[in-house]
Order: structure tokens, then C-alpha cells, then sequence
């Protein structure tokens, strides 16, 4: 996870500098997830505690880095919100789309 923040902020550091444009792209990385989610534990066929341990690694480091990090407990189908995101992109609203897709 510190690596994909370390991308995230020089993402944002490129975009400023080079004056780009960054067009975000969700898409789901579990498609099998049954859309009320599933315990990370089960998907990953590891202890709650394993997960746990994890968990608060990816939470230090994103504190170290000022950035905002939920729970890690479960993960759910984003199918739905990702429609709504492009929903948004075609009524010209980006700032949905580019925030589902961040977070």
C-alpha cells in the first residue's frame, strides 16, 4: 500500500509540475465479490488477525503520509458505484467519477 501511495502522490506531483491532466479509470479488481462483500479474512483465506496485522501497517503508513484510510475489514462490490461515477462523468460532472475512483 505504500507503494500505492507513493504513486498517488507523485501522480499529483507530475500533474502539477507538468500541468497534466489525470484521467481516473475504476474498474473492479474482484468482480466475483457478491455485492454485500466479503470478510478479507475469507478472501484471502487468512486468520482475522493476519488481516488485522496488515491492516494497521497500511493505516501507519497512511497516516505517516496525511492521507485518509478507512477500516480494512471487508471488501464489497464496487459494480454499482462505478456506474454511478460514469453516470456523473456524462452529466459533466467529474469530480463524482474522479472520487469513487480515487477512494
Amino acid at each position: 500500500m505504500t507503494l500505492l501511495l507513493f504513486h498517488y502522490l507523485s501522480i499529483q506531483r507530475l500533474e502539477t509540475e507538468l500541468n497534466i491532466v489525470t484521467k481516473w479509470r475504476c474498474f473492479p479488481l474482484q468482480p466475483e465479490i457478491p455485492t454485500e462483500g466479503i470478510l478479507l479474512a475469507e478472501l484471502f483465506g487468512q486468520s482475522t488477525r493476519k488481516i488485522e496485522i496488515l491492516a494497521h501497517g497500511l493505516q501507519q503508513s497512511a497516516s505517516h503520509l496525511a492521507l485518509p484510510f478507512g477500516s480494512l475489514h471487508r471488501i464489497f462490490n464496487t459494480h454499482l458505484a462505478q456506474e454511478v461515477g460514469l453516470w456523473g462523468a456524462e452529466q459533466n460532472s467529474g469530480l463524482v467519477y474522479s472520487i469513487l475512483c480515487k477512494f
